[in-house]
């Protein structure tokens, strides 16, 4: 009798259980979000000030849609909506976009033969235009108010949205002139020169420039004739002390050049521990550069350059 007893109510505690499981499971289906819903996500682009930049939207884990509607929100002292850019993908889709609201921009994509959108992939490209004062970035670039609407006239009501942005780049590539454009944080109110190089090594004076803001802006006219094209800005007033660039001439000869003002006197000097300096020549700049040559012997010790600028005597 015991024994039954005790089978009796193993069963029911057992059956407990289970109805309790059930009941988990059933809060778990209700409450928990599916983990692979349909998304629709803005992209990562770079754009240059005051030029147009195609931000690409797509759509992820999405089957049998046929039309989308969706919202851009966005910074508009950053950026403003410029054109939507044609489908190459999608030739018999029709694009409608507009600035709905300061800082909001609708995009509709359908197609009057219900013809479906492939499940992955962009599906979009809202061209905006960065403000020619913009430095930073345009921030996030947000979708909302995603709709999705599928061959049977229904709507996939789950949909998450990721944010894009556009970087700002301080290179523009060579235009159809080959001119590149190229700016840099600076100070008010000062003059600077902006350098250029093939090969990081030999640098060459190509523009100055006098910053009204905290940037200063500079045009390289012969960018389109190199294959790579490095830049770095010095101020006019480093300039006036020297600026040192060192490259080695094959075997066993450095070229030493110091980038100054044409017409100033430069001192060259050389160490091999950084305490005691030997001069080893004065220059006159022309064409803002004096130039040096070094031995670089096999096994030799360290060797330092520091240049100083002098006075040109009367």
């Amino acid at each position: 009798m015991n024994s039954t007893n005790h089978r009796l109510r193993y069963v029911s505690f057992l059956s407990r259980c289970s109805v309790a499981l059930a009941l988990v499971l059933v809060l778990v289906t209700i409450f928990v979000k599916p983990a692979f819903s349909a998304s629709v996500s803005a992209g990562l682009v770079r754009g240059y000030p005051g030029t147009s930049v195609p931000m690409p939207v797509a759509m992820d884990r999405a089957s049998n849609v046929v039309a989308v509607q969706f919202e851009l929100s966005f910074d508009s002292k950053k950026i403003t909506p410029d054109a939507t850019m044609s489908l190459t993908n999608f030739r018999n889709y029709t694009v409608r976009s507009r600035e709905i609201a300061p800082g909001v921009v609708r995009t509709i994509l359908y197609s009057l033969s219900r013809d479906t959108l492939r499940t992955n992939g962009r599906i979009d490209a809202v061209s905006f235009r960065v403000s020619p004062d913009e430095r930073v970035g345009s921030g996030p670039v947000t979708p909302q108010r995603a709709l999705l609407v599928t061959e049977n006239n229904g709507t996939i009501g789950s949909v998450t949205t990721a944010a894009g942005r556009i970087i700002i780049s301080q290179i523009n590539p060579p235009d159809v002139d080959g001119v590149a454009a190229v700016f840099f944080p600076s100070e008010p109110d000062k003059s600077y020169v902006l350098f250029a190089s093939e090969n990081l090594a030999s640098w060459f004076p190509i523009g100055t420039n006098l910053a009204t803001q905290s940037f200063v802006d500079f045009l390289d006219v012969e960018a389109a004739q190199f294959p790579y094209r490095f830049y770095k800005m010095v101020s006019f007033e480093s300039l006036t002390k020297g600026h040192l660039s060192i490259s080695r001439d094959g075997g066993d000869t450095l070229r030493i050049s110091i980038h100054g003002f044409t017409g100033h006197s430069y001192s060259l000097e050389v160490s091999s521990d950084l305490n005691d300096w030997e001069l080893m020549g004065n220059r006159i700049a022309v064409n803002n550069r004096a130039e040096f040559t070094d031995q670089f012997l096999p096994g030799s010790r360290n060797r330092f350059y520091r240049v100083v600028s002098v006075p040109v005597p009367p």
